[in-house]
């Protein structure tokens, strides 16, 4: 961090004078850039065209409310202040203090073009998340009205998002610092398969942070994975454990020992319980739901779209942190689109100081009010389970005669019988059973979460 960028913006902010800031580079737009044509070629799907003649000054200057602002020195019942020529409104800040930001003026155009920006160029994610956004780079007064409009008439996304689910109640794990745990999962195989030969995907999600990290590959060996694992080691270090389902290359001694040797810890979750795995799970489907929206005909391309697809999905504000996952990994905000669109570099800080020599106690400060968020989400969530479908562990207990919903796909899906038994339980730990199938002379052992269990009834007791 540079000197002159940890000076307060009060030392530089005198009665609306005007500050000149220098221009970075757009990483928003390093996508879209011809010469690397190798990421995504002859697509604006990642990079909203900016008007030639829009002016930020110029549409304010047009807007009535904020001329009126002007005179008045607040805006939406805040402060404001001039930067560049530009009209900013003081609003509280996330990170203490307070930030300044530039006023967004609310005429059709402006606003149609904002929400571009938040939402169609930038991976198509819900409306809390395209709001989010905003908020992180500018003010919009009505945000959520206009944005909710223009989200109803999202036709892309109509097409693909279904209605949220109830749950039953799920333990939480908690995580303090990034890279203390990351969940994999494989998705596959995709049809068609890409130009190159990709067929599979393989996803990573840190368990504290939400960023996240994919790879398409052509096989779903152990060859390929570990070839993904160590580019993620070797670019952003390796995370102390990882925890991933039950599929055979995940149980293989060879995976095991390639995580051996960077002293990586590997966890499973319950066989036949994906949800025990369900960071990982939910990163799938916002992949795949992304890939739906935005591949249109370019299928054969897919491939192209996860990593673009993976960069959006981490500067979006997630909701179980209430910040960005890029902003967790790396301690900053990017340069996107809406920096360019609004002029500026980065937020202004009103009455706060944070010098390099500081950063140490702010990333701390940082990750310690993300847990506090992810925890106050998890009691949330606990809400909205309906107590009828509910759980509980003392259902079962040791002796329990049970069926097992172990499908039996010998006859096809659509005639499949779903459920096998009767098992015994032989032993009980937490909310999983260990049981052994009555009619096996081998007396095999397996586990199961009690999701997948229902009391046996004999004839004589129906």
């Amino acid at each position: 961090m540079k000197d002159d960028a940890k000076q307060s913006i009060n030392d530089a902010l005198k009665d609306n004078e005007d500050i000149n800031t220098p221009q970075i580079a757009n990483e928003h737009s390093f996508l879209s850039n011809k010469d690397h044509s190798s990421c995504i070629n002859n697509t604006t799907l990642f990079h909203t065209i900016l008007p030639n003649n829009f002016n930020i000054r110029d549409k304010q200057q047009l807007d009535l409310e904020i001329i009126a602002a002007m005179k008045s020195k607040i805006y939406d019942n805040k402060p404001i202040q001039v930067i560049n020529g530009i009209v900013h409104v003081q609003v509280p800040s996330k990170e203490g203090g307070n930030d300044l930001l530039p006023i967004i003026p609310s005429d059709p155009e402006t606003c149609q073009l904002v929400f571009n920006i938040c939402h169609t160029q930038s991976g198509h994610f819900g409306l809390e998340k395209s709001l989010e956004f905003l908020k992180t780079y500018g003010y919009l007064k009505k945000s959520r009205k206009i944005f909710e409009q223009f989200y109803k008439e999202c036709i892309t996304c109509a097409e693909v998002n279904s209605p949220l689910q109830k749950h039953c109640e799920m333990k939480t794990v908690q995580y303090s610092r990034p890279f203390e745990n990351l969940a994999v999962d494989i998705c596959g195989p995709i049809q068609p398969a890409s130009q190159r030969g990709n067929k599979f995907i393989i996803i990573f999600i840190d368990s504290m942070t939400r960023f996240t990290m994919a790879y398409p590959i052509k096989k779903y060996d152990y060859e390929h994975v570990i070839e993904c694992l160590q580019d993620l080691v070797f670019t952003h270090g390796a995370p102390v454990s990882i925890r991933c389902d039950n599929a055979p290359n995940f149980k293989s001694h060879s995976w095991k020992d390639a995580l051996d040797v960077v002293n990586i810890n590997l966890q499973h979750s319950t066989e036949y319980h994906s949800r025990g795995n369900s960071l990982a799970e939910r990163a799938l489907r916002n992949l795949q739901d992304g890939l739906k929206k935005l591949i249109k005909e370019d299928v054969l391309n897919w491939d192209k779209y996860v990593k673009p697809l993976c960069y959006f999905y981490n500067i979006n504000i997630c909701k179980s942190t209430n910040t960005s996952p890029y902003f967790l990994h790396y301690l900053r905000q990017p340069y996107t689109d809406l920096n360019k669109l609004l002029q500026t570099d980065v937020k202004y800080k009103v009455d706060i100081n944070r010098p390099l020599s500081e950063i140490v106690q702010y990333a701390k400060k940082a990750y310690e009010t993300a847990n506090a968020v992810i925890l106050r989400s998890s009691e949330a969530r606990k809400a909205l389970v309906n107590p009828k479908y509910i759980l509980e562990q003392s259902h079962f207990k040791e002796g329990d005669k049970v069926y097992a919903k172990l499908p039996d796909f010998s006859r096809g899906r659509k005639l499949a019988k779903k459920w096998k038994g009767p098992y015994t339980i032989e032993k009980m730990e937490d909310a999983v059973a260990f049981i052994t199938l009555d009619n096996s002379p081998k007396k095999k052992i397996r586990k199961l979460h009690i999701d997948k269990l229902k009391k046996f009834r004999s004839n004589k007791e129906e």
